[in-house]
């Protein structure tokens, strides 16, 4: 007899999906990691505060850190994706 060993992520990914909880994951995951996911000197600067409808709401300290960032939205949302276990962002708005 074999001993195999099987990851536990699959059946936790589908455990999550059918009980609508991949969103709340993926926010906790965000609100968790946020100072490892960004730069630090980007993480300073931000604070994420909601995921609704895979569009992620990103606070800014400043308007300048906002407009800067605006012009770098493809590079966060590439960053934040690569971290996330679960659901995908789509979007950022930044406040």
């Amino acid at each position: 007899m074999k001993n195999e060993f099987h990851s536990v992520s699959d059946p936790l990914q589908k455990i999550m999906k059918k009980y609508n909880l991949e969103k709340p994951y993926a926010e906790y995951e965000i609100k968790k990691n946020w100072n490892t996911i960004l730069k630090k000197q980007l993480a300073e600067v931000t604070v994420p505060e909601k995921l609704e409808n895979k569009e992620l709401t990103i606070r800014v300290t400043s308007e300048l850190w906002k407009k800067e960032l605006g012009s770098r939205k493809k590079e966060l949302l590439q960053m934040i994706n690569r971290s996330l276990k679960t659901a995908k962002i789509e979007t950022i708005k930044l406040v």
